[in-house]
């Protein structure tokens, strides 16, 4: 942590001051002033080496740096005689060029050792200097010197049978060709990504229910049993479960109870729970169970067996509910009758 003696460029007022090290940049062109105006601020953040603050702190241009030492002390006592040095070098160089003596004024400092409750004055604000995101030290020049030699984007290679459709543009810079010709490669890539995902979609949807030896929905028992040894084989399961799988539902729970509609009526499913109470029989037992979780997860490959597995406990579960109610609303328009 070095402190530096400076010569502010005559552009902003000129006069010498102590800074640290690291409030100049790189190329020791600029350097980043503190916004006090009481020196016992200033002592402190120059003593404390406080970080610049882009949103107050500013920047001036720097003509000469003179010395750097790490002890604040010896900092002072060169910066004095650096500012005598100034003056003997200047009145000498008025010789040489035999200018007419004039009478030199020393050059200001920005700080004064002998109180430090008075008010110094700083060089004009020229502007706010950027900050760096990954570290307090402000390279001002680097930053000019990217901008300017900023280098062009490579070429991108694109098969010029993609662009046979497009109108030719003409008075347009070559960057901003080579940018149009990625977006126009780019929408090319989507409208084939949307056409895949299409034609993925009406393959889905075109799978017609299997030939099975009973009716769904499943309205009796022996109806059930039917089913049960037809799916002992692997390939009529997995025909049936594709096809429940194109049943559709917003979410899990929409598509898992879509397809057990499908398959069994509100009543046989009221003679079922999914492990079995009482009762009532075990669901879970059934190869059906496999053929609905089968479905849902072709369908949603994301969800889990255990959840799907829960949405057909909470379906079978208000099955005898749904059954009163259906029977209620065949009472009622009988009754109308």
């Amino acid at each position: 942590m070095a402190f530096v003696g400076i010569e502010f460029h005559e552009k902003d007022g000129g006069g010498l001051a102590l800074v640290r090290k690291e409030w100049v940049t790189p190329r020791k062109t600029e350097v980043v002033w503190p916004p006090y105006k009481n020196q016992e601020k200033y002592y402190k953040a120059l003593k404390n080496n406080e970080a610049p603050d882009e949103s107050t702190w500013c920047i001036y241009k720097i003509s000469k740096q003179y010395f750097e030492v790490d002890d604040y002390d010896k900092a002072l006592k060169k910066l004095k005689a650096a500012e005598l040095t100034s003056d003997v070098q200047s009145n000498v160089e008025d010789e040489e060029n035999k200018r007419p003596k004039r009478n030199h004024i020393a050059k200001k400092k920005l700080y004064d050792d002998t109180s430090d409750e008075e008010l110094f004055e700083r060089p004009p604000v020229i502007r706010k200097p950027k900050f760096s995101n990954n570290r307090n030290i402000i390279d001002y020049d680097q930053q000019n010197i990217k901008t300017s030699q900023r280098k062009t984007l490579e070429p991108i290679s694109i098969d010029e049978r993609e662009l046979i459709s497009t109108p030719p543009i003409t008075d347009v810079p070559s960057n901003n060709l080579k940018i149009i010709a990625l977006l126009q490669q780019i929408s090319e890539q989507n409208k084939q990504i949307l056409k895949y995902i299409s034609k993925q979609d009406s393959v889905s949807s075109s799978v017609n229910q299997p030939e099975i030896p009973v009716t769904l929905p499943l309205k009796k028992e022996e109806d059930l049993n039917i089913l049960e040894n037809f799916l002992i084989e692997q390939t009529n399961s997995f025909a049936l479960s594709s096809y429940l799988s194109t049943l559709g539902g917003r979410d899990t729970t929409s598509l898992t109870n879509n397809i057990l509609k499908r398959c069994l009526t509100n009543e046989l499913a009221s003679a079922y729970s999914f492990r079995g109470k009482g009762k009532k029989r075990a669901f879970t037992d059934l190869s059906l169970k496999n053929v609905v979780v089968g479905a849902v997860k072709k369908k949603n490959p994301q969800t889990t067996e255990r959840d799907i597995e829960y949405h057909i406990k909470v379906w079978l579960k208000h099955s005898p509910q749904r059954n009163k109610a259906e029977q209620d609303k065949v009472r009622k328009k009988n009754e109308a009758l």
